[in-house]
């Protein structure tokens, strides 16, 4: 489903594990990976300036990661300095990438950065999804164990769907990607919708046949390709429901759109992406765009630079 990808890692997040993976993300489609690792401004002396030695230190420890690997997927690695985010959107479009990978942990530079004071900056311009995945469970795989989620990152997709513009947007750019890339990476997809059943003047039962209607009319969109799309409807906590029927089902991973970026943004406050990223063991695929959003979108995309990415 996507073919050139961004890895961010600040080198504790356990990342650079992908590395010894890249014949098994090669499998799953991947064609393309940019390893990216940020070294902030040496600030000892009266003027900031690059820290040389890290820099130099951080491309050493990225060329010994992938010196074994002699695949056909193309293996880059950048390593910058100054301002993160327009140094990661430049890297974006330079190659053309289609997926950034992040680190959920939060207490790292390079999280604090992209989900700190600089977050609004990143994703109001990032013009493509991003994929984030707990460190803790990377962590805990063995390298056979690794290789596996590699090979099958999106094997099994859990889409978290409920009828508003931005779920739609998340159905058309997935519907988008399948199509332009083709489907060996995906094999089963699965529509999922949550119904609350504590919100006031709500009618259960009418929400519920509303609800069912409507996602396995969407459902019917992704006919055209060769997946099986199953759709289920629930009631309860959308995090709690949601992270079940992700394990349950064996899914690979979950997709989610934000209702509102500006709230997203803000991870002190409650919104369902917040929560699911905070709560799921799952990696999350990530998409803050709707297709009629982003396919107008040149603010960083010059024409004929990028590949449609949505």
């Amino acid at each position: 489903m996507f073919q050139k990808l961004v890895i961010c890692t600040d080198f504790n997040d356990g990342l650079l594990r992908l590395a010894n993976c890249l014949g098994s993300l090669a499998q799953s489609g991947i064609r393309e990976v940019v390893f990216f690792h940020y070294v902030p401004m040496w600030e000892e002396g009266d003027i900031p300036r690059m820290d040389d030695e890290k820099i130099e230190a951080a491309r050493h420890r990225f060329s010994e990661a992938v010196a074994g690997f002699s695949g056909d997927l193309v293996v880059k690695f950048e390593v910058r300095s100054e301002q993160l985010v327009t140094n990661l959107l430049d890297v974006i479009r330079e190659y053309g990438s289609d997926l950034v990978i992040l680190g959920a942990q939060s207490r790292t530079l390079l999280n604090e950065k992209l989900f700190g004071s600089t977050t609004t900056t990143l994703t109001e311009k990032l013009p493509i999804p991003m994929l984030v995945i707990r460190p803790a469970i990377l962590s805990t795989f063995t390298e056979e164990e690794l290789n596996l989620r590699c090979q099958c990152l999106f094997r099994r997709l859990l889409v978290a769907y409920d009828g508003t513009e931005a779920s739609e947007g998340l159905i058309n750019m997935l519907i988008d990607r399948i199509g332009q890339v083709g489907q060996a990476a995906i094999e089963r997809c699965k529509l999922g919708w949550v119904v609350e059943t504590t919100r006031r003047g709500i009618s259960v039962p009418e929400k519920l046949a509303e609800a069912e209607a409507k996602i396995s009319a969407t459902g019917q969109r992704f006919a055209a390709f060769d997946l099986t799309v199953t759709t289920e409807v629930r009631t309860g906590d959308p995090i709690a429901e949601m992270i079940k029927m992700a394990g349950e089902g064996g899914m690979s991973a979950i997709a989610v759109t934000a209702h509102s970026l500006p709230q997203f943004l803000e991870w002190s406050r409650p919104s369902f992406p917040n929560q699911l990223l905070r709560s799921s063991f799952h990696p999350v695929l990530f998409s803050h765009r709707s297709s009629r959003e982003c396919i107008g979108d040149s603010v960083l995309r010059p024409a004929g630079v990028w590949p449609k990415i949505w």
